[in-house]
């Protein structure tokens, strides 16, 4: 099985991983085996949860970090994934571009050996899951069908991941982006197909506004207006200046609102220090679920893989 986006999983499952139905996953499922993490891209939280997980199941991580491996320069994408899918269970990766992955992905499509997408360019699934639980844990006699949230910030992996996990799930989104910076028509086909499929009650919107977008929602998420590879991109953060979520944003929201961020966070820009060290943030809890969440996509694939 491939997972390169939310909507390669079952709604079904990506409700159980929410509402940990799956339970902590079973010690001995990946006992005597190894899996496999390429990660292109610095990584905390991930690299982290990966290690957890693996552990958590009974096997053994093993990492190829930075250029050590030399995807396209030393190795075709290709070669490295068929390579690493005759030696491990399951093979992850933090990959620059989601064409890589595609391409990875495809060259070990059908042999037995799932693949997941750590992060890309386009997407990243393994955050989103962590997200929609972290939203069941923080509301649990609400069913998820009643629950709004609120994303301000910048159209980018995180936000088309977490549009998709709100939509299997049935909880509501409304995506806050400045112009030139929201979703475009093959986004809007996606989520509407995945809401098809999945026989879902959730609504997704777009706007510009901040102040209207997050109006009565239960949870206002935000990331980076920069994400890494776009460091020199200096005009594209000077249009978010209005998207800062703090404290006069975050009164525009439920009392009881939570305040989410997949982090790392910039304080000063996309969020005050005051709202991500405040009462209503989750961001810790958010992180600690990284771990849960891939624990539980982990057992999904592992009991796939026999």
């Amino acid at each position: 099985m491939i997972v390169g986006d939310i909507d390669d999983l079952e709604p079904a499952a990506v409700r159980d991983i929410a509402a940990r139905n799956l339970g902590p996953g079973s010690p001995g499922l990946f006992a005597g085996q190894t899996v496999a993490a390429v990660f292109e891209h610095a990584s905390l939280r991930t690299r982290s949860a990966v290690a957890g997980a693996v552990a958590a199941l009974g096997g053994l991580p093993v990492f190829f970090v930075g250029d050590e491996i030399g995807i396209d320069q030393r190795e075709r994408a290709e070669d490295v994934a068929m390579l690493l899918a005759k030696h491990h269970s399951l093979v992850t990766a933090r990959l620059k571009s989601h064409s890589t992955f595609t391409r990875m992905a495809g060259a070990i499509e059908g042999s037995g050996v799932p693949m997941v997408n750590l992060l890309t360019d386009y997407a990243h699934p393994t955050q989103a899951l962590a997200d929609v639980m972290t939203v069941r844990d923080c509301f649990p006699g609400r069913s998820p069908e009643s629950v709004k949230i609120a994303y301000i910030g910048d159209s980018n992996n995180v936000a088309r991941s977490l549009v998709k996990a709100a939509i299997a799930t049935g909880m509501s989104i409304v995506v806050a982006s400045p112009d030139g910076y929201s979703f475009d028509g093959d986004d809007l086909a996606s989520f509407d197909s995945y809401r098809r499929a999945s026989g879902s009650a959730s609504t997704f919107e777009f706007g510009t506004d901040p102040l209207e977008v997050v109006s009565g929602s239960d949870v206002v998420y935000t990331d980076v207006w920069v994400s890494m590879g776009e460091e020199a991109m200096v005009e594209k953060a000077a249009a978010f200046r209005s998207y800062q979520v703090s404290e006069a944003l975050l009164d525009r929201a439920n009392p009881d609102a939570i305040v989410l961020h997949c982090l790392p966070a910039h304080r000063g820009s996309e969020i005050t220090a005051e709202v991500l060290e405040g009462s209503r943030s989750r961001v810790w809890e958010q992180a600690k679920n990284r771990l849960d969440a891939m624990v539980a996509l982990f057992s999904i694939l592992g009991g796939r893989n026999g």
